[in-house]
């Protein structure tokens, strides 16, 4: 019974497809239908865990690759950050003392120096990617082009790592600890060291390209050495630099402008004391030093602005004219540098140095202190917006990336607020 009923069943099939197809196309169609079918497997969809295409993957703003967002240093962020008392994302620990050091970020992926060596931070988990260790602390603010991140380190080496893997591609070895941040023009990377150069070197090789020796007596006895340990500006050709005397004050530090290509001096001026990183804005280079807030002629070198404080003074940010920095007493100011009169003065009250660069963003200026504070002050006013606690002195510079700010601090954290 059953063989008949198959068919009775197929019969009908057959008279059913004749009424609806032409007679011509029933063979073929039958046999289509009956054919054997070539062998498949059923796959379950699950998310998927690939990594998105990097033609759809959106690029950082640039001005989060780079210490103090741009070539001239201002500290002047694209991104808004927020205005109002904000809320702790996430806090990584380095496990080590954060000094100096502040974060870049390139494609979701947060980068900073500790004691322990250099960290790649998801900043959507807030979780550690890689950790590149160092025979020294990592003092430095990365920079990063063409995915390579580069940065020096207390062991004297300056190190160019693969920046999602973290894996090295070279290392460039100097005579004396590395503090000055790298920065990358035309294929160079240019930073000092305490070893009394400034070097320049092919960003893609590592192999030396010339080095400059600064001025000032070595006396290895006495404990006093010569060091370029400044963040480096670059603008119209030039590399923008002071060196550092350790060890004591001297009347031997000067101010450079080197060629970029050739590392030939342009000009050097004699600031007497100690000097920040320098910033630059409309054909002058400004920096500040112990008892005073300083600008250059970028052509000639001659100064065009002075401005006397009491205390040591922060590496500047500029915008618009007004440059805005700390001092060792505590205080944040905001100078207007056509009529060299102050606007306002922003008071932590808590007497306690603020020596960190600020950063601007969107109407606001954000700067970390020696409190553990970083404080939000308004642009135009001076005033306090807010202020979020660390557990201890901030001395890494705010960056501003999509209404989030990332900085690190002494008490070992990577902060992520918004």
């Amino acid at each position: 019974m059953h063989r008949k009923q198959i068919f009775i069943l197929s019969t009908l099939s057959v008279l059913i497809l004749s009424c609806l197809c032409p007679m011509t196309n029933i063979a073929e169609q039958i046999s289509d239908q009956f054919a054997p079918q070539e062998p498949f497997e059923i796959v379950e969809q699950l998310p998927s865990e690939t990594p998105v295409p990097e033609e759809l993957v959106l690029d950082p703003p640039p001005d989060t690759l780079i210490y103090r967002a741009n070539l001239e240093r201002t500290g002047v962020y694209q991104s808004a950050g927020p205005k109002t008392s904000p809320k702790l994302l996430w806090k990584f620990n380095t496990e080590g003392v954060i000094s100096d050091s502040s974060p870049v970020v390139y494609r979701r992926i947060a980068y900073i120096g500790s004691e322990i060596g250099l960290y790649a931070v998801d900043i959507q988990t807030g979780q550690s990617l890689w950790i590149y260790q160092t025979k020294g602390s990592v003092h430095t603010s990365p920079s990063i082009e063409d995915g390579i991140i580069y940065f020096g380190s207390e062991d004297g080496l300056l190190h160019a790592l693969d920046c999602l893997t973290g894996d090295q591609l070279w290392t460039f070895v100097t005579g004396g600890e590395i503090r000055s941040s790298p920065i990358l023009f035309e294929g160079m990377l240019y930073f000092g060291s305490d070893d009394g150069f400034f070097y320049a070197l092919d960003a893609l090789t590592g192999q030396e390209t010339w080095r400059f020796e600064v001025a000032g007596n070595v006396d290895s006895f006495a404990g006093f050495y010569k060091a370029v340990r400044a963040a480096p500006a670059i603008s119209n050709g030039s590399v923008l630099f002071g060196n550092t005397k350790i060890g004591g004050a001297s009347a031997e530090l000067k101010f450079y402008a080197l060629d970029t290509r050739t590392g030939d001096v342009r000009w050097e001026f004699d600031p007497w004391n100690l000097t920040s990183s320098p910033a630059v804005e409309d054909g002058v280079v400004y920096f500040g030093g112990f008892m005073s807030f300083l600008g250059l002629d970028l052509e000639s070198g001659s100064p065009v602005f002075s401005f006397g404080t009491d205390w040591g003074i922060s590496p500047p940010a500029i915008l618009d004219g007004i440059a805005y920095f700390g001092c060792d007493n505590g205080y944040l100011h905001a100078l207007d540098l056509q009529t060299n009169e102050e606007i306002w003065v922003f008071e932590s009250g808590r007497s306690v140095t603020i020596d960190t660069a600020p950063s601007i963003a969107d109407g606001v200026v954000y700067a970390g202190s020696g409190d553990g504070f970083l404080y939000a002050v308004d642009l135009r006013t001076g005033h306090l917006l807010w202020e979020f606690e660390t557990g201890g002195w901030i001395s890494s510079s705010p960056v501003i990336v999509d209404g989030v700010i990332y900085f690190g601090s002494a008490d070992g954290y990577l902060y992520a607020v918004e």
